[in-house]
């Protein structure tokens, strides 16, 4: 489990999101608030917000996910899901990534230790995000 600490990775968005603010106007402002997770993933829940380093956020909107259980978020860190009031709701959750491949299988980025395939996982990704998949998967047939 995540502890209730700052993480390095909050600490590293943290510091990308005050460079982003220095580069764009003062104004319009976003009222925010933007979460930061854990894993270092940030989501803004601002009304009509255009995007986390489109418009200005001031630092006082810019709050851990873990301060904010009430909101339903788009990403879901392992001290979110501990600190949000439907945790008992979503149960087991796996901290790795899973990866879907193009043949329809997964695997996740913790191998033996994750906690099963059908359960939440901390994020996920295409197997092709960096590049060409090293399992060179070819999208399964469709059976027509």
């Amino acid at each position: 489990m995540i502890p209730d600490s700052v993480t390095d990775a909050e600490l590293s968005t943290v510091q990308f999101l005050a460079v982003a603010m220095g580069r764009v106007p003062r104004q319009p402002v976003c009222s925010g608030p933007l979460l930061v997770h854990a894993d270092g993933a940030f989501e803004c829940h601002g009304d009509g917000c255009p995007g986390e380093t489109v418009v200005f956020h001031h630092e006082d909107i810019i709050d851990p996910c873990s301060r904010q259980p009430q909101i339903q978020t788009g990403h879901a860190c392992q001290r979110c899901v501990a600190h949000s009031e439907n945790a008992a709701l979503i149960g087991p959750s796996c901290t790795g990534v899973e990866i879907e491949h193009d043949d329809g299988t997964t695997e996740c980025s913790e191998g033996d230790a994750c906690v099963g395939a059908d359960e939440l996982h901390g994020s996920g990704r295409s197997c092709r995000v960096f590049g060409p998949c090293p399992r060179d998967c070819q999208p399964a047939a469709d059976a027509d």
